[in-house]
């Protein structure tokens, strides 16, 4: 079995498997932070969006981890909103804010939702440019981010299906 698109930690819950080939994929939520400051060195808050499905709060948690050694500015997560308190949340965001939307899979209605879109939905109303952690959020409001394309992703899982298809 060849999977793809998983960061480390993923993969090692299946390094012992026999069979299993893992890809991985750089979705860089620290690295989206630093570029965001890079563009906006006067930035004194980022705030960072996460659904309510199971997904979006595991985001939560590695983001929280991630930023958890930020001092120098207010560092917001925000989740359990509904896709309209989120699209209020953000227009009420002031210019020199850093916004990073992660996933939002679910919202807090329960209402499921493919997270490209609502990157799409929330940066339209922003009041604060947008980040995002994948490629597919390009062309959809978001500044910028840093991570791996799925294209790339994709190449790499072709390239080993085809070596265990030759062994």
């Amino acid at each position: 079995m060849i999977y793809g698109g998983v960061q480390a930690a993923t993969q090692s819950q299946y390094s012992g498997v026999a069979g299993f080939y893992g890809v991985l994929s750089s979705f860089d939520m620290r690295g989206t932070f630093d570029l965001a400051r890079h563009l906006q060195p006067e930035a004194k808050r980022a705030v960072i969006f996460t659904g309510s499905a199971v997904f979006d709060e595991r985001w939560k948690s590695i983001a929280e981890d991630m930023m958890s050694d930020v001092r120098d500015m207010e560092v917001l997560f925000v989740s359990g909103l509904s896709l309209q308190e989120f699209r209020d949340r953000a227009a009420g965001l002031d210019a020199s804010d850093i916004l990073i939307i992660l996933t939002i899979f679910e919202d807090a209605d329960g209402r499921r939702f493919v997270p490209a879109d609502v990157v799409a939905t929330i940066a339209e109303v922003s009041g604060a440019p947008s980040y995002g952690v994948y490629s597919s959020n390009i062309g959809r409001g978001v500044v910028g981010g840093s991570f791996s394309s799925f294209e790339a992703t994709g190449a790499v899982m072709a390239q080993q299906a085809l070596k265990v298809l030759n062994h």
